[in-house]
């Protein structure tokens, strides 16, 4: 049959040059393979063995082979990123680097302290934000110098683009949410409540290569349960974490995306391709130089002829070259190419329809000329001074090929010395492979953008109510129009909530009808930096934001948001400390106080003294870091110890009845965690109980609390976590089938314990998913 001219191998000679405003070869050779590869997707017709028929290149049928992975595979990843091309490299490093994974590790800082403008601008301008270039340059022009999040605060009020607005008001509300729960969630569900309620994670999912990357997403989940596990908490320090892996190129390959049909680009290395075939293949890197260290040591050695070293004389101090060793370094040598023609026969055996060869090279005429010098021979074989002199697999490439009647055209015409393009097409040459050098491959991508551009306008043009074909139209209109008939009630109904988020929900809920009964806050909304002043600082003056009627929706959300007190941004480490030390948050001093309640024992541990050995021996054994032991009032445990409270556990502990760090799940219906929700449908509950004990006549439930609270303000902080109370309550019921008879909450800041009335439960217990108190 005719040969598909389409489908005819070629070779692609780059330069540095050849791509604008880029440095290096690598990068160079991988911007040219990512325009030929848009070139080739949608145009170049392939056939499918499957369907047995002629179809269009997918992303999913190219594979890009390198010598080596290091150095390379993440290069050509983050170039077809910047392309727009789905792909994933089999490499054991690259995680970091993932869009995807920067973007949401951004974000985290991003929550962690906001007034970080690179962590801040790249939120913004990613799928979280969704601000364009043009925009956030916008902001910077309008408001002027300092911190990005004070001019993006500014423009959010009273900004002139109500478009911009309405995006920065929308990140900022979140944000401000989401910062509201760091506190006492844990990192793992943050990163889900940041996928839930920015939609990242289902916008990511529907690009190309969206199951790969959502396979990242869920990857950095579990890399922060399994840090959870450890002694550390907080979001501050899993930031560091990461930042100290990547520092200490501590890197790990993607996640593994699926079932390999993917619509993506794999990168992978010439040995892994081994006995595996693709439609169509790039062969990368054949400019890397051969790695010949072992034949130049100064001591070389081959497994079957032994060692060999240069001959020294002492006395004339005088180095001579040994002939053994002359031997056996050309041994290695000729055995280091021999692989290196075998891996190269390897990699270009692997397409099945279209291979592509490609190299970048500091002088294209350089590596043609020395090519040419091979002319003369007329043996069918490459002469072996050919095969020995060379210093990459390009150069046996283009020494062959130098040699084929049909490709010296392209050898003798100069092309390789850069062609200027013609307007609509690249200047083909005939032969049995295709010359091309990097300025024709992006030359032919600049004409095909030019044609769609063209096709773009002319759809744009027409007239959207006169469809060309009305039955399509009324199919898309089905399919995009669709109403999902059971969606009420299910909403952002998650399958599993913790303790924590629900106590979040109910306290903000609480606060913000205190605070429309009272009149100090509009009842539009409630900022999180306010609704935490409310309570915590009771003296503290309401902001001044107002939310005028004659406000667009949008505008007056911007209009109520305060301007955060600086007090309120936590410095970063280092100015901490030039400040005299470094502050530790109180939420790493109450885990650090629930760490020693947990390993109290009731009869040893009674005195100061008693308890600072307790602290000692955790410091041994690592359970505890040394600045907060350090910072620890052991007087606040020692007044718990003599408490009435810790006698009855002390009693309970005796018996065997007394439990503490006591997680649990249960099934819970919908409708008793949240109103609104249907009572038909249920959730998983998960939580941590500080400790419980059980008498004769029921359960006692316990929980400390740290917050910084003044004689006459129990009431309030009972009201705090009554919820908290009640969920507890409720599963450790539901779990031992016996009633809790008392809850207390014991504030180590009052030094007392503080009995918590509880209204009955009003729910039907809806079974039990696991249990952990047995």
């Amino acid at each position: 049959g005719e040969i598909n001219d389409d489908l005819v191998p070629e070779l692609i000679l780059a330069e540095p040059d050849d791509v604008p405003g880029v440095r290096g070869k690598v990068q160079a050779e991988a911007t040219a393979v990512a325009q030929r590869i848009l070139g080739l997707v949608g145009k170049l017709m392939i056939y499918d063995k499957e369907n047995g028929s002629m179809r269009p290149c997918t992303f999913g049928d190219i594979t890009i082979l390198l010598r080596t992975a290091a150095g390379w595979a993440e290069t050509f990843s983050r170039v077809l990123d910047e392309h727009g091309i789905p792909n994933r490299p089999d490499a054991s490093t690259g995680y970091f680097d993932a869009v995807e994974v920067r973007t949401i590790l951004s974000y985290l800082n991003v929550l962690d302290n906001p007034r970080q403008d690179i962590p801040l601008a790249a939120s913004l301008r990613s799928q979280i934000g969704q601000l364009e270039d043009r925009e956030l340059a916008v902001i910077r022009q309008e408001e002027g110098d300092g911190q990005f999040y004070d001019c993006i605060l500014a423009y959010a009020r009273c900004g002139k683009d109500p478009v911009i607005r309405g995006k920065l008001v929308s990140f900022l509300e979140m944000t401000e949410h989401l910062r509201s729960l760091v506190k006492d969630t844990p990192i793992h569900i943050l990163l889900w409540r940041i996928f839930d309620e920015s939609g990242y994670e289902d916008r990511i999912a529907a690009l190309e290569g969206g199951r790969q990357k959502k396979a990242n997403l869920e990857l950095l989940v579990d890399m922060a349960m399994a840090y959870e596990e450890t002694s550390y908490r907080g979001l501050f320090h899993f930031v560091r974490y990461i930042e100290k892996l990547r520092k200490a190129q501590k890197d790990i390959g993607q996640a593994s995306g699926g079932t390999g049909r993917e619509n993506l680009v794999r990168i992978m290395t010439m040995h892994k391709s081994k006995g595996l075939e693709f439609p169509v293949v790039f062969v990368c890197g054949l400019n890397k130089r051969f790695n010949q260290q072992d034949a130049r040591g100064r001591i070389v050695m081959h497994e079957h002829l032994g060692a060999g070293l240069d001959y020294r004389d002492a006395a004339l101090r005088t180095k001579t070259e040994n002939r053994i060793r002359s031997a056996i370094a050309a041994r290695i040598t000729t055995d280091a190419l021999g692989e290196e023609l075998r891996v190269l026969y390897v990699a270009m055996t692997r397409a099945e329809q279209k291979l592509i060869l490609t190299g970048c090279m500091d002088s294209r005429k350089k590596a043609v000329e020395k090519a040419m010098s091979f002319r003369a021979c007329t043996e069918e074989k490459l002469p072996v001074s050919a095969i020995e002199s060379a210093g990459c697999m390009l150069d046996w490439v283009l020494a062959s090929l130098s040699r084929i009647a049909l490709e010296q055209d392209f050898f003798d015409s100069g092309q390789w010395e850069g062609p200027q393009l013609r307007e609509e097409e690249a200047l083909d040459l005939p032969g049995s492979i295709r010359i091309l050098t990097g300025v024709q491959v992006l030359g032919e991508r600049a004409v095909m953008e030019r044609k769609e551009n063209r096709r773009l306008r002319d759809l744009l043009s027409q007239n959207p109510d006169q469809a060309a074909d009305p039955a399509l139209r009324e199919r898309l209109e089905s399919m995009l129009c669709h109403t999902y008939a059971w969606s009420g009630g299910r909403d952002h109904m998650p399958g599993k909530m913790s303790v924590s988020e629900i106590k979040h929900d109910a306290y903000e809920a609480e606060l913000r009808r205190l605070a429309e009964e009272e009149g100090t806050l509009p009842a539009a909304g409630l900022p999180g930096s306010a609704r935490a002043r409310t309570t915590l600082e009771p003296d503290a003056q309401p902001g001044a934001g107002v939310a005028p009627e004659s406000l667009p929706a949008g505008e007056a959300a911007a209009a109520s948001m305060q301007m955060p007190d600086a007090a309120l941004i936590e410095p970063p480490a280092f100015l901490r400390e030039e400040a005299g030390g470094e502050e530790i948050s109180g939420t790493a001093m109450g885990s650090a106080y629930h760490l020693v309640l947990a390993e109290l024992d009731y009869e040893k541990h009674r005195t100061k003294e008693q308890v600072e050995a307790l602290l000692e021996t955790m410091l041994n054994c690592d359970k505890i870091q040394k600045r907060e032991a350090a910072r620890l009032d052991t007087g606040k445990i020692v007044r718990f110890v003599t408490s009435r409270l810790a006698e009855r556990m002390r009693a309970a502990a005796k018996a065997g009845k007394l439990w503490r760090e006591q997680p649990f799940v249960i099934a819970k219906n919908a409708g008793a965690v949240r109103p609104g929700w249907s009572n038909d449908e249920q959730i998983l509950l998960q939580g941590i109980i500080d400790a419980f004990f059980i008498e004769e006549d029921g359960i006692v439930l316990v929980d400390y609390k740290t917050d910084r609270a003044k004689p006459g303000e129990e009431e309030s902080l009972v009201r705090r976590y009554r919820v908290q109370f009640a969920l507890y309550r409720d599963a450790l019921e539901m779990l031992l089938g016996q009633p809790v008879k008392e809850a207390w909450l014991y504030s180590l800041s009052l030094h007392k314990a503080v009995q918590v009335a509880l209204a009955p439960r009003q729910d039907t217990p809806a079974g039990t998913s696991e249990s952990a108190a047995n």
